[in-house]
């Protein structure tokens, strides 16, 4: 999970002052996410999921079976790193991806 960004003290000293604004979040928006994603309710998002802290839980929510369905939605991958892929391996669909990406 990646926890987005939050005004501290130490963020205020490398951010530019113009870029600070967008930091409106608090460092309790990772901590509740992560209880969220621990709980009952959150056991309908997979394993291993590549997933930031600020994102609409309803949302999420509502992907649950495309999640399920797809073992490479919302994944990072390094295909054949370090090794040559293997030939049996079902790989990602890519095309469909960036058209998922661009959908609203």
């Amino acid at each position: 999970m990646a926890p987005f960004f939050f005004s501290s003290p130490f963020s205020s000293s490398f951010f530019p002052l113009e870029l600070r604004a967008d930091l409106e979040n608090q460092v309790s928006l990772p901590a509740c996410f992560s209880v969220w994603l621990t709980s009952k309710e959150g056991e309908v998002i997979p394993s291993g999921r590549y997933l930031w802290s600020n994102w609409d839980v309803e949302e999420l929510k509502e992907r649950a079976a495309q999640l399920k369905e797809d073992p490479f939605a919302l994944t990072l991958t390094l295909p054949g790193f370090p090794f040559p892929l293997p030939q049996n391996e079902v790989y990602p669909d890519y095309e469909a991806a960036a058209k998922m990406a661009r959908e609203p």
